[in-house]
């Protein structure tokens, strides 16, 4: 967190990823950093309880396995490789570019 904040230009967007396993808190001075630079703080959520993966990636590959469940592709904006990583995030930087997810898969599940 203290990296991501003291990297952070002016104007930028910050995402954390995951689920913390400790405590977060922010000091005076990291608060004020993030204020001076008017940045964007979000999160993205990960879910999955102990033991790792967890019930919810099981239930959820049973009810996709069985039918139960639907994916509409529709949903997927673009696949890229991993390898692509850095381009795929930079499609980000034109807003409202990207309509849904960008997908990052093995380089063999592209085909």
């Amino acid at each position: 967190m203290q990296m991501a904040f003291e990297l952070a230009a002016n104007k930028a967007h910050v995402c954390f990823i995951g689920t913390p396993h400790e405590t977060l808190s922010f000091a005076p001075d990291l608060w004020e950093k993030m204020n001076r630079r008017e940045f964007k703080l979000t999160g993205s959520w990960m879910s999955y309880s102990s033991p790792f993966p967890g019930k919810e990636w099981d239930l959820t590959a049973h009810y996709f396995a069985t039918g139960q469940l639907k994916f509409d592709e529709a949903f997927i904006y673009k696949k890229m490789p991993v390898s692509q990583a850095q381009e795929a995030f930079q499609l980000f930087q034109t807003p409202g570019r990207v309509k849904g997810k960008v997908m990052l898969v093995n380089e063999e599940e592209l085909g």
